[in-house]
């Protein structure tokens, strides 16, 4: 089965152009589109700093079947990845079976600018791999009960009380941990989770990269 996919640039076109270039892109035949996740772009005459996860949810919408994927979102720093995967299991709440999560080790033009130190490639390949491990974690749960409202539950007040968790702050049986070297989950769950299996793909430039996600 052929594939045909169309790049989106998100640091060199205007979001408003990205979202009529993919419109055209599916009325061609297109069935897939790959985009970028910067902060900054690659050079800042005439460049563009579109919030890709916004783009995302702006071009799903005016689009019917074409699928999307970030190329890459960098798990490293700026993104802490319990945040990554509430975004794209929401976009998915939204596109089932449209979205998919592009994961990479990121540039120091995105991170550095933010406050955050740019370190050898193999400390950000370790904290890359405790963020997919993390996502997953947090996808692949299979949560018994979404919240619920009792009679008695005090609306204006914003009172509630969940099946299965202790009121005074305990732990929900649904809840994930993880006690990484660089991340922690502690009592963590997504709330909205994915209804269909998000494809997660590593961008890779050697052989240790490669194995993340063997």
């Amino acid at each position: 089965m052929t594939v045909l996919g169309y790049w989106t640039s998100q640091e060199q076109y205007s979001m408003q152009n990205l979202l009529e270039f993919v419109n055209e892109a599916e009325k061609g035949g297109f069935t897939s589109v790959l985009t970028s996740d910067h902060f900054h772009p690659w050079w800042h005459d005439n460049g563009f700093g579109n919030f890709t996860w916004i783009w995302l949810a702006a071009a799903a919408e005016r689009t019917k079947k074409i699928k999307f994927t970030t190329g890459v979102t960098a798990a490293v720093y700026r993104y802490n990845p319990g945040i990554i995967a509430q975004a794209f299991a929401s976009l998915e709440a939204l596109y089932p079976g449209r979205i998919g999560l592009g994961i990479g080790t990121g540039e120091a033009m995105n991170e550095v600018p933010l406050g955050f130190d740019w370190p050898d490639a193999d400390i950000r390949l370790e904290r890359t791999k405790e963020s997919i491990q993390i996502i997953n974690k947090l996808w692949k749960k299979k949560y018994r009960s979404q919240t619920s409202i009792n009679s008695d539950t005090e609306l204006g007040n914003e009172k509630y009380q969940r099946k299965g968790y202790e009121k005074d702050g305990g732990t929900d049986n649904d809840s994930i941990n993880f006690d990484g070297k660089y991340f922690r989950l502690k009592n963590a769950r997504l709330y909205t989770p994915p209804s269909t299996d998000i494809p997660l793909y590593m961008a890779a430039s050697g052989p240790d990269a490669g194995i993340l996600m063997g």
